[in-house]
């Protein structure tokens, strides 16, 4: 659990990391991205970069090409323009290699019923172990040290079932970082955990992502966690960038009523933080109220 002195070194070394952003080059690379289903266009010429070390989380509403941007990243779907991963371009890698650039947290990861902890970790390992060979005591060793890192030591042979949603949340993320991958994709890693779990989840990524070097690109729908968390917000609208840059330059009221089609309230704490909150319309009351008076 984050307890209080950990939760004041990891907000300096937000700010800290937000007042060095950019001066580490650009990991990944999307120029003019666009992924089409059929007749429809689901990320429409998607052009942004990613600096090494940076937490970029992407927003918007639904339906807004935010888990398809970044399942393009991770080579999960075709798309057109380029996509490049520490200056190489990602198109001709094969899975291994991507793998070995990229890990991927997915919004609703399987997770075998009778599959233990520790063996799940140990999957991540996949890109690092030879074909037809078995994993190594180095490859043991790293995924241990990733359970103590993540408190899971102690639930290393309890089977996935039995897990709770912020244990199962743990130990998705350490398959993810047991890849060793310098990029870290999440896609709303959160959305089935309670506040303070959620809180819990977001504080590891970010401490791990300070002490390992990783990157991190993350779909969030809490626009106030994105604003806590993220250095940069990428604001998507039908498939395009409708924002990107800090917290306080994207979460705007008038640029999320744009993107959301909904009005909201920015509040900004005693701390300096942001919170979204959204304003009621009272259109659904209104017109309540009026049928009711029609029907007398």
């Amino acid at each position: 659990m984050a307890r209080l002195g950990t939760i004041i070194r990891l907000a300096e070394r937000r700010q800290a990391g937000r007042l060095q952003r950019g001066g580490h080059g650009a990991i990944v690379e999307l120029d003019t991205v666009t992924v089409r289903f059929e007749h429809q266009t689901v990320v429409d010429a998607v052009s942004a970069s990613v600096a090494r070390g940076e937490w970029v989380a992407v927003i918007g509403a639904n339906g807004a090409g935010k888990t398809t941007l970044l399942r393009a990243v991770a080579g999960l779907v075709e798309y057109q323009g380029a996509i490049r991963l520490d200056g190489r371009d990602a198109a001709p890698l094969g899975r291994r290699e991507r793998a070995h650039a990229v890990s991927y947290v997915p919004q609703s990861p399987e997770m075998p019923a009778d599959m233990s902890v520790f063996d799940y970790v140990l999957l991540g390992r996949t890109p690092h172990i030879s074909y037809l060979a078995v994993e190594s005591s180095k490859d043991v060793a790293h995924c241990r040290n990733l359970l103590d890192r993540l408190e899971l030591r102690h639930l290393a042979r309890r089977h996935l079932s039995t897990l709770s949603g912020g244990e199962k949340q743990r130990v998705v993320i350490g398959r993810a970082l047991a890849q060793e991958a310098p990029i870290l994709l999440m896609d709303e890693p959160t959305s089935a955990l309670d506040m303070s779990h959620r809180i819990e989840a977001l504080e590891i990524v970010d401490e791990l992502r300070h002490d390992l070097g990783l990157t991190v690109v993350s779909v969030l729908h809490d626009l106030t966690l994105a604003g806590q968390f993220a250095d940069r917000l990428l604001l998507l609208g039908a498939g395009s960038v409708i924002a990107l840059g800090t917290p306080t330059e994207v979460l705007d009221e008038a640029t999320l009523e744009k993107a959301f089609g909904s009005p909201v309230r920015i509040i900004r704490t005693d701390d300096g933080e942001l919170v979204v909150a959204p304003r009621r319309t009272g259109t659904a009351g209104k017109n309540s109220h009026e049928g009711k008076e029609e029907a007398r």
